[in-house]
């Protein structure tokens, strides 16, 4: 099972806004690199068996809002012409189909998903990216190329791509993994709700803040189911097991709900991510998510042979 990520964990942005769209709510530098700042392939790629280097929509997007990032701290051209770059490569990658635009990933994935296949996580922070671009450049195809990104979260088209769940009348989830049934995973339906926020913020478009409330008040539905009472869970999807999240991904869960209970200003984001934070500070809690861990990665490993 290839959810991890075991990269150094990240930090909350160091230049949001007060109000308006300025740096974005997750420090993603540590996923660039300062030197390299010329090879657009190295952000924009990634190895799956079977396939080879395939575009990695995820990897562009988070390299450029690092970039950007950097931008913000040093004013250094060279990382805001990378930043740019990464913008134009996402636009050009863009999909148009009616009033919606799309990045499509094309292989295989976990949960059953086959090719092609649309992630609202991709969506999410491609929109972040593409707004910020519009913001530095004026360049309208960055703007009109937003506007048709956002698109795909409107619930009639997002669920014809797998990527609105509306499975309760009046609950909404964005699914980063569109699968079969539903995975609910956590960290990416946030993402994907930043990204709707920006937009509601940029726009003033009521269609987007009644998208982006609504996502707030299910995710508060949700957000419990995701409690193991000692750690944070990193999916809903139907195994038999608990899938816990390994420590990159609690701990950035925990810093996802710091960011939406800033901007919300409201304390049930920040309590539930202080409680989170008293799991992670447990030594017995840490010991028993690497036994889960280790569980699961069995359990997973057995059940793709026997279902994939």
């Amino acid at each position: 099972m290839a959810f991890k990520n075991t990269g150094s964990k990240l930090s909350l942005g160091r230049n949001i806004g007060l109000s308006g769209i300025k740096g974005y709510y997750i420090d993603f530098t540590p996923k660039v690199n300062k030197v390299q700042t010329n090879n657009l392939l190295q952000y924009t790629k990634i190895y799956v068996k079977k396939y080879g280097l395939i575009n990695s929509y995820v990897k562009a997007a988070q390299s450029a809002l690092g970039f950007y990032e950097m931008w913000l701290d040093d004013k250094d051209e060279k990382y805001l012409n990378m930043f740019l770059r990464l913008a134009d490569w996402l636009v050009k990658n863009l999909i148009v189909e009616g009033e919606a635009a799309v990045w499509k990933h094309h292989f295989d994935w976990h949960y059953n998903i086959k090719a092609p296949w649309v992630s609202a996580m991709s969506q999410g922070e491609g929109l972040s990216v593409l707004l910020r671009a519009f913001i530095e450049t004026k360049e309208n195809r960055f703007l009109d190329s937003a506007i048709i990104v956002f698109n795909s979260f409107k619930p009639s088209i997002g669920e014809t791509y797998g990527i609105v769940c509306t499975e309760k009348s009046d609950l909404i989830f964005f699914e980063e993994y569109p699968s079969k049934p539903s995975s609910h995973v956590l960290n990416g339906a946030i993402f994907s709700i930043l990204g709707i926020y920006d937009y509601s913020i940029f726009s003033g478009d009521p269609l987007a803040l009644a998208l982006f409330e609504k996502s707030i008040f299910s995710l508060k539905c949700f957000i419990k189911s995701y409690d193991l009472r000692f750690w944070s869970q990193y999916d809903l999807y139907k195994w038999h097991i608990p899938f816990v999240a390994n420590p990159f991904y609690h701990d950035l869960h925990i810093k996802q709900l710091k960011i939406l209970a800033h901007i919300q200003k409201d304390n049930y984001f920040e309590t539930i991510a202080s409680e989170w934070q008293s799991y992670q500070n447990n030594l017995l809690n840490r010991l028993r998510t690497y036994s889960q861990l280790s569980l699961f990665k069995l359990y997973s490993s057995l059940y793709e042979k026997i279902v994939y």
